[in-house]
């Protein structure tokens, strides 16, 4: 018992120090080591919530978590995954490409009568209908068909006076009266024959002057009818025009001389084919429509007026969306009738006015496409309200690494969209899985891109701030070299320029640099410290000499000035899009200094 008694000593005191240690061991030492590693506490609900002191979250009242170090300390949104982590996230990616991009439009139209090949046939003679040769509407006719016969007591008389006239050999009088015939209606066939028979016929022949259909007819056999009486329609249907009402938001995407494909029901899977020959220069605004009419041929008349019609209207389109069309290039068009095109000059077919170059009309030709744009799946792209997101991954040090990133989006084609600004070729954006980073970055406590902790700051230059002699020449040179870069829309030098220039201009600049993976961030920057080194030029610029230009366009037509030291202008509020855009309003240096 004695031993026994001991023994339970022994186990009890045993016991006790284990759970003591282990206690203290598990409960209190990840703790302390948390708090030891970082001062601030974090809630698992709300990750935008950092204090530095343990204690509840404000927002739900939850015990606050330690943030481990290194988590959430960045400013970057920036995430990494190992494989086998991003294998079990299904992240799936994409590379940036150039490649050819077209912006497609679905409009509904209407076909009807080409209005420039119908004929309306009216009465040269006051008389009556003798014969009616047509005599119903719908009547397919052919250049210099009969019509009709009009007997009329003025044409027997012309036709005497014509043949005294004739037999007379009076050289006046016989072209009188062969005039007033040709005004009566008489061809010079008919005149030709009353010559060589020299007998009176006592009714004229109306005669079709083009081939056609007889669309109408407003004549009666045994009626009396009055010369300019009207008396039929002829319509050649071998042409037609598709009429469209095109959006307001879809104007940009149309030009003279673009092919346009269309089906109607009464052919379902044919195509028929036609080209854009007019576009209304004014707007429907109680539609917001502007009229289009497209020129179709059919020759083989198997399209009638009126029938409706589904059209697709495809523009290729440039790295900064602006459509592209060169087929009228090096054409010549008829500025009355630009649908009448000639390989060379020479008189337009239905006016017959001198035809012009292509180029010469505004909106016939575009410049040429350059290069073709960035593209990514529409997939990629988060949006939230004014901003568009994606996330770019990498690869570093055998781990994936996935950046998010603002971009600019320019047109949708497709599935597809046009990437104006924010990323490069090459580049691997994600497409599936997107919001699962975006997550993974709330829990890390790090910045999301959704919803961000705080509003995206953008570069900003509160106060430029007035320059003396030295801080001016210190700048100069990285100042020129910036406005260079945003006028040739280089956003890796324009940005690397900008860092520079920052530094350069510690303690006389008021700078923020936040993000610059926007052109336009830093063309916003680049207006108020203009001004600064414009202020400064006029009163230290003595060397070689920099100019000022001016462009009325930029900042939602405000205006905004800069230096250059090119002749020409190269506009970096702009750059390409608008490189001409602006004058030179002053110079400084090279003795013109002021």
């Amino acid at each position: 018992m004695k031993n026994l008694k001991w023994i339970l000593i022994i186990f009890t005191a045993f016991a006790i120090g284990y759970w003591f240690n282990g206690a203290t061991h598990e409960n209190h030492k990840p703790e302390s080591a948390a708090a030891a590693q970082s001062t601030t506490w974090t809630c698992s609900m709300h990750a935008n919530v950092k204090l530095p002191n343990k204690g509840q979250c404000p927002i739900c009242f939850m015990d606050l978590i330690p943030l481990e170090a290194g988590v959430g300390s960045e400013s970057d949104p920036i995430l990494k995954m190992s494989p086998a982590a991003e294998k079990l996230a299904e992240i799936m990616t994409t590379t940036v490409v150039r490649s050819e991009a077209f912006a497609k439009i679905r409009v509904t139209g209407k076909l009807d009568m080409d209005e420039s090949k119908v004929r309306d046939i009216s009465s040269w003679v006051d008389g009556r209908i003798e014969r009616l040769y047509v005599d119903f509407t719908g009547i397919s006719v052919r250049k210099d068909d009969h019509l009709l016969d009009i007997y009329s007591p003025g044409l027997i008389a012309a036709q005497e006076e014509f043949l005294a006239a004739y037999q007379a050999g009076s050289g006046f009088g016989l072209s009188a009266a062969r005039e007033k015939l040709r005004l009566l209606g008489i061809s010079k066939t008919q005149i030709s024959s009353l010559e060589k028979s020299g007998k009176v016929t006592e009714s004229i022949t109306v005669h079709t002057p083009i081939s056609g259909v007889v669309i109408d007819k407003n004549a009666r056999e045994g009626e009396y009818v009055k010369t300019g009486q009207y008396l039929y329609s002829v319509a050649d249907l071998s042409s037609l025009w598709l009429l469209m009402y095109i959006f307001e938001s879809d104007i940009s995407y149309l030009y003279l001389g673009q092919p346009v494909e269309f089906e109607t029901t009464a052919y379902p899977g044919k195509t028929f084919n036609g080209t854009v020959a007019f576009i209304s220069p004014t707007l429907d605004p109680s539609t917001r429509t502007v009229k289009v009419r497209v020129n179709v041929k059919n020759d083989d008349l198997l399209l009638k007026p009126e029938m409706l019609a589904v059209a697709v209207i495809s523009s290729r389109l440039d790295a900064h969306g602006s459509v592209v069309h060169t087929e009228l290039k090096g054409k010549w068009l008829c500025p009355m009738h630009t649908d009448d095109v000639h390989n060379s000059s020479g008189q337009c077919r239905i006016c017959g006015m001198d035809v012009v170059k292509a180029e010469s009309i505004p909106g016939a030709v575009s410049a040429d496409i350059g290069k073709n744009p960035l593209l990514i799946p529409d997939t990629a792209v988060l949006k939230t309200g004014k901003r568009s997101i994606v996330y770019v991954r990498t690869q570093t040090d055998g781990r994936a690494t996935f950046e998010g990133r603002v971009v600019k989006l320019g047109p949708k084609t497709g599935n597809q969209y046009i990437i104006l600004e924010g990323l490069s070729e090459g580049e691997s954006v994600v497409t599936n899985g997107a919001f699962k980073i975006d997550s993974a970055l709330q829990i890390e406590a790090k910045p999301s891109m959704m919803s961000p902790v705080k509003e995206e700051k953008q570069l900003t230059l509160q106060d430029a701030g007035t320059l003396n002699h030295d801080q001016y020449e210190k700048i100069l040179p990285l100042y020129l070299l910036l406005q260079e870069a945003l006028a040739g829309d280089d956003l890796q030098t324009a940005e690397s320029t900008y860092h520079q220039l920052m530094n350069k201009g510690k303690g006389f600049l008021n700078l923020e640099m936040i993000a610059t993976k926007n052109m336009e961030t830093i063309r916003g920057v680049f207006h108020p410290l203009s001004q600064s080194m414009i202020k400064a030029a006029g009163s230290f610029h003595h060397g070689s000499t920099v100019n000022e230009a001016f462009c009325p366009m930029a900042f939602d037509n405000s205006g905004a000035s800069w230096l250059q030291t090119a002749e020409k202008i190269a506009n970096p509020y702009f750059g390409s899009k608008m490189l001409r855009c602006g004058t030179l309003k002053n110079k400084f240096g090279g003795g013109n200094g002021q």
